[in-house]
């Protein structure tokens, strides 16, 4: 067992011979003749157990000592060896902390090995209280580490089961909205054909034909709200293979060439030289049809959408949508990946939730940037190689 050891510092030779000579057999004694060689042992053999020290030295006094003292050595017991002139003094620096007790000069052998004793007995303790509020902090730490993680958790339980009670919801919804759909879509084809064979509805078909046109691009809509609907209800299975990314985005303006025209939207294209990544293409070409038709609904009078895709690492795509349309409110931002928010007369608001899913399913992510009336910046990365290739749902 490693001895306690007293580091005691006196200016008068054969009080320290004396000291050493009473104590060394049970505690292992250093011994400094001034202040300074006293700071010096202290920075070699710190943690020291007990500090005393002469008041009255030429360099510097005992309590300026012991104030120094206490950054190289701070639980030492620091005692201090005085006679009753200084007993002011003393008090003041016991009162604040800085002095466990004074013994008064000359001491006496059987007092002071008592008093060492209990020095001892009380660093001990000051030791175990420190190891003690440590673990205890550290144990804190822990609780409240597995607290967030189970309110976490917790959360997320909640959350799911929330979204699998709106997905059955959102599936029993879209079943019973798409038998009447095509009844409608039926009839009006049958309507359009009979008017067409009446001579007598000629001067009305135009307008007809003109109130059919809009009847179906409402019911085009309907039909969207209910892909959507049924998209988000079942869990969407991902295949994985090699995909040109920037081929995706090609396609999707082509696509989307003739709707983008008559919206008055021009579009700019800057794909990088990326290469091909492990992806689901179909899944990807969802999710820029899904930013598009985002932008095309926030540039209600023209704008320019302008997509980008980049190498952010040789294993990380960069890609970017940006839009000069209308711009989102901070509270909007926040809540744009909830499934049904939404701030658009038509529509659910699950396009940017399905993106958000896919996103993840890729294990990339996503921010957003928007400024109200001054458009929106999505942000998205994509790992160029998954670390499982195999096919999963999400």
């Amino acid at each position: 067992m490693n001895r306690h050891k007293i580091l005691y510092i006196d200016d008068d030779a054969e009080n320290l011979r004396t000291f050493k000579r009473l104590f060394r057999k049970d505690y292992e004694i250093l011994l400094a003749e001034s202040g300074e060689e006293g700071l010096q042992l202290l920075q070699e053999h710190a943690p020291i157990s007990i500090i005393i020290t002469d008041q009255r030295m030429p360099e510097m006094t005992g309590i300026e000592f012991l104030d120094q003292s206490i950054r190289l050595s701070p639980d030492s017991i620091r005692m201090i060896l005085t006679g009753f002139t200084d007993v002011q003094a003393l008090i003041d620096a016991i009162n604040t902390g800085r002095v466990y007790r004074y013994i008064t000069k000359p001491w006496d052998e059987q007092e002071l090995y008592v008093t060492l004793k209990r020095a001892v007995d009380n660093y001990e303790l000051k030791i175990r209280n420190t190891q003690l509020i440590n673990d205890l902090q550290r144990k804190h730490e822990e609780l409240e580490q597995s607290y967030l993680q189970l309110q976490d958790a917790q959360e997320k339980l909640i959350q799911a089961e929330k979204m699998a009670s709106i997905g059955r919801l959102a599936s029993r919804i879209a079943h019973e909205l798409r038998n009447p759909i095509q009844g409608i879509k039926m009839g009006l084809e049958l309507l359009r054909h009979d008017v067409s064979d009446m001579p007598e509805c000629s001067t009305f078909q135009q307008t007809f034909d003109t109130n059919i046109h809009h009847i179906n691009a409402e019911i085009t809509s309907v039909e969207r709200i209910v892909k959507d609907l049924l998209e988000y209800a079942r869990d969407m299975k991902f295949e994985f293979s090699e995909t040109d990314l920037n081929g995706v985005i090609s396609g999707v303006i082509f696509n989307m060439k003739e709707r983008l025209q008559e919206a008055e939207i021009t579009v700019e294209t800057h794909c990088g030289e990326i290469g091909a990544m492990t992806a689901d293409g179909i899944r990807l070409r969802q999710m820029m049809l899904n930013f598009v038709q985002n932008s095309l609904e926030a540039m209600e009078f023209g704008g320019t959408l302008t997509i980008a895709t980049t190498l952010a690492d040789e294993n990380l795509i960069q890609l970017t949508v940006q839009d000069t349309g209308s711009g989102m409110t901070p509270e909007q931002q926040q809540r744009i990946f909830e499934p049904f928010f939404t701030t658009k007369e038509k529509g659910v608001g699950l396009g940017m939730s399905i993106v958000h899913r896919i996103i993840e399913a890729h294990h990339g992510a996503i921010d957003v940037k928007s400024e109200r009336d001054h458009g929106t910046l999505f942000t998205i990365l994509l790992p160029r190689y998954q670390d499982d290739s195999e096919d999963r749902a999400a």
